[in-house]
């Protein structure tokens, strides 16, 4: 009986390679949006500027787990923790995120021996929502 499901799941240096051979910052970041959120092309296509709510009341976000009408179902597969460190994570927050993050906290969750589900707390704010 052959795994189809493996057979369909493209491997993350070829992910790597697609990401670099993208030029255009738009669609490297949906290609990136749909790779690591696990949304659906579907979901995608049809996000609109209201369903990006500014808060800032904080929270957490957790990348490394499946989800179902917007519930949480279970763990997937994880991320490298080579190829997205801690910093990765710092780094990008800090490059995108308007106004500024002062608290937050990232931190690796083991999910096997090379597999990570990622943990950003956020901090409530006094002062406007952060936005991407």
């Amino acid at each position: 009986m052959r795994n189809r499901l493996a057979e369909r799941i493209l491997p993350e240096a070829d992910l790597h390679r697609i990401l670099n051979l993208e030029s255009n910052p738009r669609n490297r970041a949906m290609l990136t949006l749909l790779y690591a959120s696990g949304v659906r092309v579907s979901e995608l296509c049809g996000l609109s500027w209201r369903d990006l709510q500014p808060n800032a009341d904080g929270g957490q976000i957790i990348y490394g787990m499946t989800e179902e009408d917007h519930h949480p179902k279970g763990l997937d597969q994880g991320l490298n923790p080579q190829t997205y460190p801690e910093i990765w994570f710092d780094q990008v927050l800090q490059q995108h995120i308007s106004p500024k993050l002062t608290g937050h906290r990232v931190r690796h969750v083991p999910l096997s021996k090379n597999a990570v589900a990622v943990v950003i707390d956020i901090e409530a704010t006094k002062g406007d929502p952060h936005q991407v």
